[in-house]
């Protein structure tokens, strides 16, 4: 069964989000196991983040390799995470 991870980063600004985005998004649609990125801004700042992934191992696996990395450089505190089952992804 798939995993949702919600990520909530109540620091991050829009034009830091963006900076990450750019370097990271084009390299995440080829990740073994990712299927679904939504981010968007959070009422009263920061931003939040949901990915689907096919286990939560491989979306470990990203963001110790790739997502920390970034964000230790962009200076981002290290953002809680939070799981959930996904049964269906469903896409247009």
């Amino acid at each position: 069964m798939a995993i949702g991870a919600k990520t909530v980063l109540p620091d991050m600004t829009h034009e830091a989000y963006e900076q990450m985005a750019q370097h990271l998004l084009p390299k995440i649609k080829d990740r073994p196991g990712f299927l679904l990125h939504i981010s968007g801004p959070v009422e009263g700042g920061g931003y939040s983040v949901i990915e689907v992934w096919e286990s939560e191992e491989q979306f470990t696996r990203w963001i110790e390799e790739e997502v920390m990395p970034v964000g230790q450089q962009a200076g981002v505190t290290v953002p809680t995470t939070e799981f959930f089952p996904v049964s269906n992804v469903v896409q247009r």
